[in-house]
């Protein structure tokens, strides 16, 4: 017995972009070490479920495509995080040396 999906629309979602952005403000807010404000956590909390629910959106598409595979999940993932990745450890290793 196979499992059928009904075709997934994967659309923008301004409700996702203000979540993010409380996320964003909890945890800058948070760094500034305010005693009476201390829910910095609660936004990387919220960051959290954005990431897994984008994620999980990503694969239903893709299954309800039939196009999923493993290595094709992951191979985004690395042409997305890769060049930051890179560009911020070429940068940090650059302004270490120029302060040693």
């Amino acid at each position: 017995m196979a499992l059928e999906l009904e075709p997934f629309k994967f659309e923008f979602r301004q409700e996702i972009d203000g979540l993010r952005a409380v996320a964003v403000i909890l945890v800058v807010v948070s760094h500034t070490h305010l005693e009476f404000f201390n829910y910095g956590g609660n936004g990387v909390y919220v960051f959290f479920v954005i990431s897994g629910y984008l994620i999980t959106s990503v694969i239903l598409r893709d299954i309800t495509r039939q196009k999923f595979t493993i290595r094709g999940f992951y191979e985004r993932r690395l042409k997305r995080i890769m060049p930051n990745l890179l560009l911020c450890s070429f940068t940090n290793f650059i302004i270490v040396m120029l302060l040693k």
